[in-house]
């Protein structure tokens, strides 16, 4: 069921049950659904505080609670016209563990006249649900692409989801050139739009500008069969509204497939014929150089209001929160060389990777350490910077797309 953005909620019936396995629900009357959050505890009940919201603000509110291992539920009616409203769950737990499943088995349940739509308990700080929203609002309603809309495909706005699941491994291309205005194209490989913001963080493929049509995104990314993506093409400073963006299957992915060459290709399925072996000149390997203006160019000073939940603290980027004192910089590393650097395949035993909790997703372990040094030259301790994963952010000198968070390099 669908409900309006712009409704007033002048009218909610909030009822509270504190009894294990009882469930009180306000009685809705024709033209009204019921949208009931239900809170079963763990054993630290007064860790636990929730909001229900939409865009007009906060409808429900609960917690912390006194009782364990039992369910509380809270509930409201609201008018029923059939448009969306999209509804945003926020659950906190002070201590970090969530209510799932260390120190009990406590859980949320979210419905909408008694159809579940969201469930869940496992999360450490905190977990945020949207529902009930128009297709293509958050990851949650992500539109579904398929095979089938390979071309062009219209936008109607500048902010909006899609989901693919790639029928095999290959390039695929994403390009919003010829769209006349700023765009910017997101893809990642999990749903959580708690993590997801403006910026590359937690993408396994990004572009702003740097797909070679000015300020409008492209990119032909390497994906594996059968492993489902999250697309957000959007227009962050809203110059586009509706625009078009094409989307296709360029082919497998080419190249060297002789492992005893220099540019062996892992990746690649089909031989293109390129391999160069041993006492060929242009044998020579990668080259990684550091592009010193681009850290000197963006290199600030500022302030940043850290809450305990942050992805900062939970990777180590920050040792502490409230007001933290912090230097921003941006880092470039190129491959100037006539051979790719490949990494290989984030996950599994390496210990070049490390998992990220916050962000769902492997990174490049010490990828981008840097230390800071005062004028003196005394060493200063500082958090770090969180390099992600090695991949293809821009392609200047050429080449193509290949690398992402899935299979690092450059």
């Amino acid at each position: 069921m669908n409900y309006p953005y712009s409704t007033i909620f002048s009218g909610i019936i909030l009822l509270l049950s504190a009894s294990i396995s009882t469930s009180i629900s306000a009685q809705c009357v024709e033209g009204e659904s019921e949208v009931v959050v239900q809170i079963l505890t763990d054993n630290y009940p007064g860790e636990t505080t929730w909001t229900l919201s939409d865009a007009s603000g906060v409808l429900l509110t609960g917690g912390p609670y006194s009782a364990n291992n039992t369910t509380y539920t809270a509930s409201a009616c609201i008018p029923n016209t059939g448009d969306p409203t999209c509804l945003q769950f926020v659950i906190d737990d002070s201590y970090g563990d969530g209510i799932c499943c260390g120190y009990g088995n406590g859980a949320f349940t979210l419905l909408i006249d008694e159809v579940e739509v969201a469930t869940g308990g496992n999360f450490g700080y905190q977990d945020i649900v949207m529902f009930d929203c128009a297709p293509g609002t958050t990851c949650n309603d992500a539109v579904v692409l398929t095979d089938a809309d390979y071309g062009v495909v219209a936008q109607a706005s500048d902010n909006f989801w899609y989901t693919f699941t790639p029928p095999a491994n290959g390039m695929y291309l994403f390009s919003s050139c010829g769209a006349a205005c700023n765009t910017t194209l997101f893809i990642y490989d999990y749903c959580n739009m708690n993590n997801f913001g403006d910026t590359n963080e937690g993408t396994i493929y990004y572009d702003d500008f740097e797909g070679g049509c000015g300020d409008e995104a492209a990119i032909t990314a390497l994906l594996v069969g059968g492993e489902q993506m999250w697309i957000r093409w959007a227009s962050l400073d809203a110059s586009c509204g509706a625009f078009d963006w094409d989307f296709s299957f360029v082919g497998p992915p080419e190249g060297c497939m002789d492992s005893t060459a220099c540019n062996y290709n892992p990746t690649a399925e089909v031989d293109n014929g390129t391999c160069i072996y041993e006492g060929d000149p242009q044998c020579n390997g990668p080259d990684l150089t550091i592009v010193t203006d681009a850290i000197t160019s963006s290199l600030y000073a500022t302030t940043m209001n850290v809450n305990e939940t942050d992805c900062y603290i939970e990777e180590g980027c920050l040792n502490g929160f409230g007001q933290r004192e912090i230097i921003r910089f941006t880092t470039h590393i190129k491959n100037i060389g006539d051979l790719d650097y490949y990494i290989g395949q984030s996950g599994g035993s390496s210990s070049q990777f490390e998992w990220g909790d916050c962000h769902n997703h492997w990174h490049y372990d010490g990828y981008a350490k840097y230390d800071l040094f005062d004028i003196d030259g005394g060493f200063i301790p500082v958090g770090f910077k969180n390099g992600f994963c090695v991949m293809d952010l821009e392609c200047s000198g050429g080449g193509s797309f290949t690398y992402g968070c899935s299979t690092m390099g450059i």
